[in-house]
């Protein structure tokens, strides 16, 4: 191979990482739009604002019948601006949208100066009334605040009506296969999927899946029943969304570290009598994980990125 050709291997490689890719685990705003007597109102420019969105708003226009949708927006807090000329401009503050979410955000406008604005600060809309889904969201701040081991399954395992089947007390089992059941479904069935993108595995007849990088993790969905068409089992739908860098640079980390000196023993004469020498036990857990992000172009192009290297050593009873 040419020294010409690598550099253009090279080349069209980067490229493709420079490109913004669509992503699937995206958040819908819409709503319906009316005047104070019920009449719905076309043309109302609706424009939907967020430090998540690298381009920062959003703009669409309502149709004949008054409704509008915004699409493919990022999970965080948005604010939503309705002008139409002749009408009191509104303004919708803190709006929270989670991930896989359609947030309905319906309003009224009045007849008014063109200069008056009308802001409305509220609680968010909690129920997507667009979709049958049972979707349990878990916020970066929850996932940090909980003493989990940080891995897909033991986040996973917070939704109500999920069960693990083994389980991983203090992260003994970090490094280990913990698999999800719901509903009576088998854990091949389930999907992990890292923004909409599928990572399981063809092994063991797809119930293995490989341990993710939780600081790259903005926000955890766990979807327990209806899953979209994207999905093709019936089980569970484990969603991470991945964290994006931003107009200002920022990280995080995290590093945890145990040895079998923080484990008592409760290996009794009797036990041992009986032939059991050791009991189970562990003799190492480490988890070192790293993020960073930021811009390279403000507005136009970010970067981010995260390592994490995790694992444990088990000792098995009457082993060593």
């Amino acid at each position: 191979m040419t020294r010409a050709l690598q550099n253009r291997i090279i080349g069209i490689v980067v490229s493709l990482l420079l490109v913004p890719v669509a992503a699937t685990a995206q958040s819908t705003i819409s709503g319906l739009v009316k005047d104070t007597s019920g009449a719905v109102l076309p043309g109302v420019s609706v424009e939907a604002s967020s430090p998540v969105l690298i381009e920062k708003t959003r703009n669409v226009v309502t149709d004949e019948q008054g409704r509008y949708s915004i699409v493919d927006l990022r999970p965080g807090t948005y604010q939503v601006v309705f002008t139409l000329q002749g009408f009191s401009t509104l303004q919708r503050d803190g709006i929270e949208l989670p991930a896989n979410f359609n947030s309905s955000v319906n309003v009224e406008l009045k007849v008014g100066a063109l200069e008056e604005t009308v802001t409305v600060s509220g609680a968010s809309p909690i129920v997507d009334v667009q979709s049958s889904q049972k979707t349990v969201s878990l916020r970066r701040e929850i996932l940090d605040a909980l003493p989990t081991s940080r891995t897909y399954a033991a986040e996973g395992s917070l939704a109500v009506g999920v069960k693990v089947v083994a389980q991983n007390v203090g992260g003994a089992r970090i490094a280990a296969q913990q698999r999800l059941y719901v509903h009576g479904a088998a854990a091949a069935d389930n999907t992990i999927s890292v923004d909409g993108m599928a990572m399981n595995s063809t092994y063991s007849n797809g119930e293995t899946n490989p341990n993710h990088n939780d600081s790259m993790t903005q926000e955890v969905t766990v979807q327990t029943a209806s899953p979209g068409a994207e999905v093709s089992g019936g089980g569970l739908f484990i969603n991470l969304i991945p964290k994006e860098g931003g107009n200002a640079l920022s990280g995080s980390s995290f590093v945890g570290y145990t040895g079998s000196g923080f484990q008592a023993s409760n290996l009794t004469d009797k036990l041992k009598a009986r032939g059991l020498t050791t009991g189970d036990g562990v003799q190492y857990i480490y988890d070192f994980n790293a993020s960073i992000g930021g811009p390279i172009v403000q507005n136009k192009l970010w970067f981010f990125g995260s390592y994490r290297n995790v694992g444990n050593a088990n000792v098995v009873a009457n082993s060593f």
